[in-house]
């Protein structure tokens, strides 16, 4: 069941989770694709569930440090530091 699907418990629960797309040229799915259908699987996600899971994914991806450094002071005043 859809309904089952674990990722907001997950990511409530401290996981680092993330949303992420594949190669859009196999796939077809776009990044913003992908948002929309995690939050078909997981009803009423909050404005700070999708933060979270926006600075996860600066968190994890594959930047220099100097790059992730920027995203994170772009990003610092709407999203909450761990």
């Amino acid at each position: 069941k859809f309904a089952d699907y674990p990722l907001l418990a997950y990511l409530r629960r401290g996981a680092r989770v993330t949303v992420n797309t594949d190669n859009i040229g196999i796939s077809g799915a776009t990044i913003t694709d992908n948002y929309m259908l995690a939050a078909r699987l997981c009803p009423e996600p909050t404005r700070l569930d999708l933060l979270r899971l926006i600075r996860h994914a600066v968190d994890a991806a594959f930047v220099s440090a100097e790059r992730r450094s920027r995203l994170v002071s772009e990003i610092a005043g709407s999203i909450p530091f761990p």
